[in-house]
């Protein structure tokens, strides 16, 4: 009995000096200075909405020189909660490392394209979402023009993403424009016609046909002035000279 009241009298011992360790190794970690800040931002050279100046000047902002600080005074949960509400940053993570630096991580998100209204712009993103634009960067991504209903976005964005895709289709492609709820044009980067693509129905068809199209007669667009590219009517396409 003795020898079983000695092993647990040992074993509580134990247990209490590893929580006396670990609770004072942990105070003189919170004591010391912040050695660095390390920041990833996820495909940084692509979209620079992102830059180690403004993420460095919001994270200063609220915490002051974070050289200066002891690690207790960094409050992390504040900062990551501040950068996720930059309506450029998809995911921020911030975190301390054992070795005194704060590790800041950003991830953006992508624009596909600017949409254009009479009274404002914006981005549309990859995931389909808006976005506002900023004043430090301006992407070169596909205008869209006109008033977009929340039914069209989701199409519009799968489109712009499929000309995004596609190398033919990217180089030739500068612009969709919403005449009306059923028809859109779009315009080319070179020449001064335009491309009727009728409604979003049926895109992906409509494309193809028009591939079909510059394929065969790429040259003789850049010899013959065309006033329209009809894409809408079934099974073919109708050039249409000035």
């Amino acid at each position: 009995m003795l020898k079983k009241t000695g092993i647990y009298f040992l074993t509580l011992s134990t247990l209490a000096l590893i929580i006396f360790l670990m609770t004072f190794s942990h105070a003189q970690h919170n004591k010391r200075l912040v050695k660095k800040l390390n920041l990833s931002i996820e495909d940084g050279s692509e979209h620079r909405f992102a830059n180690e100046k403004n993420i460095r000047n919001i994270i200063y902002a609220l915490q002051g020189p974070i050289e200066k600080k002891s690690i207790n005074q960094m409050q992390l949960s504040l900062i990551e909660r501040k950068l996720k509400q930059l309506d450029f940053i998809k995911e921020a993570q911030v975190y301390m490392d054992l070795d005194g630096q704060l590790n800041v991580y950003i991830r953006q998100k992508k624009p596909i394209a600017r949409i254009k209204t009479a009274s404002k712009n914006y981005y549309l993103t990859q995931e389909g979402a808006l976005m506002n634009m900023c004043s430090w960067y301006s992407p070169e991504v596909l205008l869209a023009e006109g008033i977009f209903l929340e039914t069209d976005v989701k199409m519009l964005k799968e489109m712009i993403q499929y000309i995004n895709d596609d190398e033919l289709l990217k180089n030739q492609i500068i612009g969709i424009r919403k005449i009306s709820q059923k028809y859109f044009i779009l315009l080319p980067k070179m020449g001064d016609y335009v491309i009727e693509l009728g409604d979003l129905l049926n895109y992906k068809d409509k494309f193809e046909k028009l591939k079909a199209f510059y394929r065969q007669y790429m040259e003789l667009l850049e010899n013959t002035t065309y006033k329209k590219i009809r894409l809408q009517y079934a099974g073919q396409v109708v050039a249409t000279k000035i």
